[in-house]
């Protein structure tokens, strides 16, 4: 049988195949070039409109993989990935939270816990519930600040498509997310010496 057929199995997998399909749900309510400036001003809309739906994300020709974001009026709730270096344990032990011996542990313990690594890390006391939520948060987070470093590819959103595989909502204002965004698609001053020839038309007392 294929691995993503057995549920208690098919979670030890990379987000590749927990994004929901390579089917779409139709034609997008929204939809933008993936590139900084493009991408600034499409999360932006996303926010103001308090929009609810799924904004999924190709890989583009450039080889990059497929991400699917889920957003309650106009906050994130989950992020998912096919980008196995963006999968929760990798991300705790590359910031330090747990150690790689520590993930192997959880990792053999998994199938006791329905095949859930946060709550199996919970249970083997290796974080406690608020550090859980903080970690999925930073997940969810980076996951999406990284698509600023893209220059190619697509983003579209498609209202009122919800996620079957919601665990735990991060409630991710994208605020903060377009602010470290900002930083990496336009380093150093590039904002400022960009529209400073503008400051008089576009500044008022």
């Amino acid at each position: 049988r294929p691995v993503g057929e057995i549920e208690v199995l098919e979670r030890h997998l990379p987000d590749a195949l927990t994004t929901q399909t390579q089917d779409t749900p139709g034609q997008p309510d929204l939809s933008s070039t993936l590139a900084p400036e493009p991408l600034l001003l499409f999360l932006a809309k996303l926010r103001a409109q308090a929009e609810t739906g799924m904004m999924l994300v190709d890989g583009g020709p450039d080889g990059h993989r497929r991400k699917e974001a889920y957003l309650l009026r106009g906050s994130v709730i989950h992020v998912s990935s096919s980008d196995g270096s963006e999968l929760l344990g990798q991300s705790l032990v590359r910031r330090g939270i747990i150690a790689s011996d520590e993930l192997d542990l959880a990792l053999a313990m998994l199938s006791r816990f329905d095949g859930r690594l946060g709550d199996t890390l919970l249970a083997l006391g290796l974080l406690d519930t608020v550090q859980l939520f903080q970690a999925l948060q930073e997940q969810a987070k980076t996951r999406l600040v990284r698509l600023f470093e893209r220059s190619s590819g697509r983003v579209v959103f498609y209202r009122n498509v919800h996620t079957n595989r919601l665990e735990t909502p991060v409630d991710l204002d994208l605020i903060p997310i377009m602010l470290a965004g900002v930083e990496i698609g336009f380093p150093g001053q590039t904002p400022i010496e960009r529209h400073r020839a503008n400051v008089d038309r576009l500044l008022r007392r």
